[in-house]
């Protein structure tokens, strides 16, 4: 069930192209983010929606930054930001994530080349995706709404 959601990001990013015409050797790096943690997606990330548990919210999240990033080219820094939806999963994370989380995503402002996102990412990566961490979340009832979270990471159109 998980496979085919993975799948059909995995089968955009293998595409030749992008929207913002990455080639395809340019995102392999975060593409092998989503090999690297395979088992913990299979585990976590719901067939739909964004789940029950803060464990599977927070994996929906991370997916959702991490497929628009590769699929779209969509940074949650409100410089590269292409609709003001695009922001609400890295909201999410940056309000109900740890204090390494904020941290992390605060770091976006620094963040100049494809290369300095894809290091973003992959230190986000490493914070979200502690097993430990999320089989304690697993435990935890949902909170908020991914798709609907106001917050630091904000749309806003450009002259």
């Amino acid at each position: 069930m998980q496979e085919c959601v993975l799948q059909i990001c995995k089968r955009q990013i293998e595409s030749p192209g992008t929207d913002r015409g990455r080639k395809e050797q340019d995102m392999m790096r975060t593409k092998k983010l989503f090999d690297d943690n395979r088992q913990i997606f299979e585990a976590y990330l719901p067939t739909y929606g964004q789940g029950i548990t803060m464990a599977t919210q927070t994996v929906t999240a991370l997916y959702n930054v991490l497929c628009e990033w590769m699929n779209q080219g969509n940074l949650f820094d409100r410089r590269r930001l292409k609709t003001e939806a695009d922001a609400d999963a890295a909201n999410w994370l940056y309000i109900y994530g740890d204090d390494a989380t904020q941290y992390i995503m605060d770091e976006v402002s620094k963040c100049n080349t494809g290369d300095d996102y894809d290091d973003l990412l992959e230190k986000l990566v490493k914070a979200v995706m502690n097993v430990d961490d999320l089989e304690a979340l697993d435990r935890v009832k949902s909170r908020g709404d991914i798709t609907e979270c106001p917050g630091r990471f904000v749309w806003t159109e450009m002259a």
